[in-house]
C-alpha cells in the first residue's frame, strides 16, 4: 500500500509522540519536500521541528512532483497540500493522509481513499496499538480542534467494534 501524507496529521502525531503508528500502520510513508520544510519551519512546535531535522527511516522524501502542475492553484488548498495530492497522482497512491477540508474534496476528486489525524487514531485504537481517549487527550493539549460530534462518532464506532 503506498501512502502519502500532507504536513497537518505528521505535525499532530510528531507533537504528541504517535508518528510510530505511520510505521506500525503503513510500514513506510511518502512526503514531498515541501511538507518537511513546512514541518521545519519556525512556526512548527519546537518538538516537531526536531522530529522533521531528524526524520524516521519510514518516512519517505521526495523532491518536487512534475504533477504538481495538474493541481492549479485556483483549487483552495495550499503548497505542501498540492505537492503532496502531486505526490500521490505521481506514485499513484493507494491513501492520501489529510486534515484540511478542501484538501480531503481534492484528493477524493482524485480518486483517493482519504483519511485524517483522526482516522488514523480509529485505525490503530481499532487495532489495540493506542487508547482513542488519551490520544484525543493529548491532542487537544495542542490545539488540534475537532467536531465534537465526529469524535463521538468514533467513539461510537469503537464501542460497536468491541461488541
Amino acid at each position: 500500500m503506498t501512502v502519502v501524507a500532507d504536513t497537518t496529521p505528521l505535525c499532530h502525531l510528531a507533537w504528541i509522540g504517535a508518528d510510530g503508528l505511520l510505521e506500525r500502520l503503513f510500514g513506510e510513508v511518502h512526503v514531498p519536500e515541501m511538507v518537511m520544510a513546512e514541518l521545519r519551519a519556525a512556526g512548527a512546535p519546537e518538538g516537531v521541528r526536531a522530529w522533521a531535522n531528524n526524520p524516521p527511516a519510514w518516512l519517505k522524501i521526495h523532491p518536487h512532483s512534475a504533477k504538481t502542475a495538474r493541481l492549479d492553484e485556483a483549487r483552495r488548498i495550499d503548497a505542501g497540500e498540492r505537492e503532496a495530492l502531486a505526490l500521490a497522482l505521481e506514485l499513484q497512491a493507494s491513501l492520501v493522509i489529510v486534515d484540511d477540508r478542501a484538501a480531503r474534496q481534492t484528493a477524493e476528486e482524485f480518486d483517493f481513499a482519504v483519511t485524517g489525524t483522526l482516522g488514523l487514531l480509529q485505525r490503530a485504537a481499532q487495532m489495540r496499538l493506542v487508547d482513542f481517549e488519551q490520544s484525543i487527550a493529548s491532542l487537544r493539549a495542542t490545539g488540534f480542534w475537532a467536531r465534537e460530534s465526529t469524535i463521538e462518532e468514533i467513539r461510537q464506532r469503537l464501542r460497536k467494534a468491541d461488541q
